[in-house]
């Protein structure tokens, strides 16, 4: 997958009304693309309006709470936001850390299918395999103290400080 002209000139038009430059990409996927910038941040611009209203109104719930740790894992920072553009400007956090809350439901928890006996903690279990427990406090941590579930944690969303499960859009390896 490729990232879209249009991500990338709505990328150039943020950081050109910031003052800043585009150093590189982090990530892309499904939701976006994310680029480091020269503030330095991590620069996230959404594919579409709904997942660009999710994730922001996710960073700016964590930023009136102050979160920026849950369960031992970095959550980073909001600095800005532009709706016009869908763009959010986070810092860039180390290992371990939780990024990418497009998918985020707030407030009630979702519902989980379990099928042919597996629970949400056995999906977490095959997902994470060896950090499963830390998943799933993280999980429950962020559930309890900010009202943000986040079901579709995966290994581009959650690094660990070991290198374990994969990486992440707008974190940086140690």
């Amino acid at each position: 997958m490729a990232i879209s002209p249009d991500l990338t000139a709505r990328a150039h038009q943020y950081v050109d009304s910031q003052q800043i430059a585009v150093e590189g990409i982090l990530g892309y996927g499904k939701d976006g693309a994310v680029w480091r910038t020269s503030r330095p941040s991590a620069l996230k611009i959404h594919v579409t309006n709904e997942s660009y209203m999710i994730e922001r109104d996710a960073y700016i719930r964590l930023s009136q709470l102050n979160v920026v740790e849950i369960a031992g894992f970095s959550i980073p920072m909001l600095f800005r936001h532009d709706d016009d553009l869908m763009a959010i400007e986070i810092s860039i956090v180390k290992p371990p850390f939780l990024v990418d809350f497009a998918s985020a439901i707030f407030d009630e928890p979702p519902d989980f299918i379990e099928d042919e006996g597996n629970t949400f903690a056995d999906f977490m279990r095959f997902r994470f395999d060896e950090h499963a427990d830390a998943v799933l406090a993280l999980y429950y941590e962020l559930a309890s103290s900010t009202g943000i579930y986040l079901p579709d944690m995966h290994s581009e969303n959650v690094k660990f400080a070991d290198g374990g499960s994969g990486g992440s859009s707008a974190g940086e390896a140690s």
